[in-house]
Order: structure tokens, then sequence, then C-alpha cells
């Protein structure tokens, strides 16, 4: 059976004007196109072009077009991404099921040369200035803003709680030992002869954190740095739903009318597992931006999810999934939040990652116990 949405051939097919008139539902007579930067940043590598279209009936739409390949996107390389798994999720439908809380922004997608190409709907007037920070424009989100991402994220792991789809090795998921060990001293290593800045502050920072974390932190996360097994079999024994992989404060947009909804992007480390995995990656980088501290985060959407789960929550599973999970997600984050600790030049924010670092470890050090 073919899957429901199909590549185009090429870039220039998909981008000519016989395709998006198609796509658009109108005859589109003109197509302009010319290099993008993101004003957010971004650690992939990924080439962006900018796409406008103009029809008939004198209105333009825009559109972002994401270029990747192994060859450039370091994300890819580091996570055992040889297919294009956020081309795959798309094409195959499973974002098709996506909860109206959640929304995600391809339109089509090609095969470009070795490599492939995603067109994305260009919501640059519906990103939060929190991607900012510390820059200059930055805002933290608004409790309601906050509310808004938790419920969106409890309704889109709700969606597809132990959804036997996510085992279909069409979709090209995510596996957890890669996810673990995408950002670990081997991947440095592996990466050592590649010009990406990432490999850099990977590096300094892992350092960084062998000379100032504690002991016995240290010496857990460089056991499960060398083993990921025990981290990923512990976290298999508690229920699994569809995780993002990357709920980055770079990574979306928010909408409050008409309905409030969150608009993610970069679907690169979607997989399955608990859903406290989508929750570690949130706090580690909105830490700084929201109006509540990590433990009100938790309780927030722990509260939420289980409104949503009903029967199905229950709190038995949910503590050691959460513990694992942070302590999981240290295995990612530890090396960036050192980094930043040490070696950013706003000493405000040297601070706030040092704050951070107490809060990990205690956290991480209690995973250890459901191991």
């Amino acid at each position: 059976m073919a899957p429901p949405h199909e590549l185009h051939g090429s870039l220039d097919e998909m981008l000519s004007p016989e395709a998006l008139s198609r796509l658009e539902g109108r005859t589109v007579t003109s197509v302009r196109r010319q290099p993008f930067t993101t004003p957010y940043g971004g650690v992939s590598g990924n080439q962006f072009l900018a796409v406008q279209t103009a029809a008939d009936d004198g209105q333009t739409r825009s559109y972002v077009v994401k270029r990747t390949a192994p060859a450039w996107d370091i994300i890819m390389r580091i996570t055992g991404d040889t297919a294009c798994r956020e081309m795959l999720v798309w094409q195959h439908g499973l974002l098709d099921r996506l909860p109206s809380e959640v929304g995600h922004t391809v339109v089509a997608g090609a095969v470009d040369g070795a490599g492939w190409a995603l067109l994305l709907r260009d919501i640059s007037d519906q990103m939060h200035p929190s991607q900012r920070w510390p820059s200059p424009g930055w805002a933290p989100l608004s409790a309601r803003e906050l509310a808004v991402f938790l419920d969106a994220l409890a309704a889109l792991h709700e969606r597809y709680w132990e959804d036997t789809a996510l085992l279909d090795p069409k979709l090209g998921l995510c596996d957890l030992p890669w996810l673990y060990a995408s950002f670990s001293p081997d991947t440095v290593r592996r990466e050592a002869a590649s010009p990406h800045g990432l490999a850099a502050i990977l590096r300094e920072g892992w350092q960084q954190f062998g000379r100032l974390a504690a002991p016995d932190l240290v010496r857990l996360v460089r056991r499960l740095q060398a083993d990921t097994s025990p981290l990923c079999s512990a976290l298999r024994r508690y229920p699994s739903t569809l995780v993002h992989g990357d709920p980055n404060c770079k990574n979306f947009g928010i909408e409050l009318a008409p309905v409030p909804r969150i608009l993610l992007l970069d679907w690169q480390l979607v997989t399955r597992a608990p859903p406290a995995v989508d929750l570690a990656f949130f706090l580690s980088l909105f830490s700084a931006v929201v109006p509540a501290s990590n433990e009100d985060v938790i309780e927030q959407y722990r509260d939420r999810l289980a409104a949503r789960l009903g029967d199905r929550y229950d709190d038995r599973w949910w503590r050691p999934q959460l513990d694992l999970a942070l302590l999981g997600h240290f295995l990612r984050f530890g090396a960036l939040l050192l980094a930043r600790m040490t070696g950013h030049e706003d000493p405000a924010v040297r601070e706030h990652y040092r704050s951070e670092l107490a809060w990990w470890t205690a956290r991480a050090l209690a995973g250890a116990a459901w191991l």
C-alpha cells in the first residue's frame, strides 16, 4: 500500500508552479526562492530556502524549505537517521493524527539528491520571543502560554498512548539508545573532524562536567554513557507514547486563537518512549523563560496528563518514568549545561545554569534508583 503522502522526485519538481498549484488549490503564477536564515539559530547544519508563491488571485503565500542529508546534518548522523525520520512520520501519515492542540508545518516533501527537502509553512509570525533568550528582545512565556504548551504535550501523549502503530519500522523512529548516546563523549570523538560547532561545545562541556560536577553524578553518567542499555531497558518497563524528542524553545510556534495550540517543528528525534522524555527536554530548554519552577512545571504537566488519561494514569509508573527520563536527559543535556555555566559571556546566564546543575544533579541521582 502506498503511503498517504507521496514524495516529489526532486526539489525543482516540488517547487514548480504546477505542483504548488495542486498543493494550494489555486493557480500559482510565480514562485520565488532565496536563501533563508532563521533568527532563532539551530544546531543541525541544515540548509534552508525561503519560498513565496503568487497566484492570479493576487495573494502571496510563504514557505520555508528545509534541505537535509547526513552529509551536513549532524543530528541525523549522531542519531542513526539514514532515511529522514521527520519526513517518514509525515509521509506515512503519523502526523495526520495529531490532536487539535498540536500542529505541524510539513506540507510536501521531495527527494533532493542524496538527501531530502521538506516544504514547511512559514510560521515566523507565530514564533515566540522566548526563543531569543538571553538576547535582546526576548520575553518569557506567560502563565497562559505555559499552560497551552503543557496541555498540548499532554494531548499529544494521550493521543498515541500505547499505540501499536508506533512499532511500524517504516516510521524510522529514533531508538532510545541512539537518543541517549547522541551527545555523548563517544559522539564527540566520532565527529572530531566535523567543522560543526556543536561538536566543540559538547567536547568542552563534558570536560567541564568531569571537573565541576559532583563525583557520584560523574560516575553515574559515565557508566551510562558507556552502556545505555540499563537506562533504556528500565524506561521500556513503563507505558509509552509518541514523543517529539525535541520540544525545544526554538522549535515551536504558538496560536492562542481561534483555538489554543502549539506548532511543533523539527521532528528529527521523534520516538516511542514514556511521556516524561518530552517533559525532561522541555524543562532543560525552557527553564529560564517560564513563570514557574521546574517542580511546578512537572506538577502542571502531570495534572494535565492524568486528566486526559483517566483510569489509564497510575502514580505507580509516573514517578519512576519521570526520574529515569530526567536521568536520561542529563546524558543529552549535561554537556550543554556545563558549557553555558562556564563559558557564557553573561554572568546571569552562568548563574542560572549553576542553579540548574544543582537541581539536575539531585534528580539524575534519584533516577539511578530505578535502573
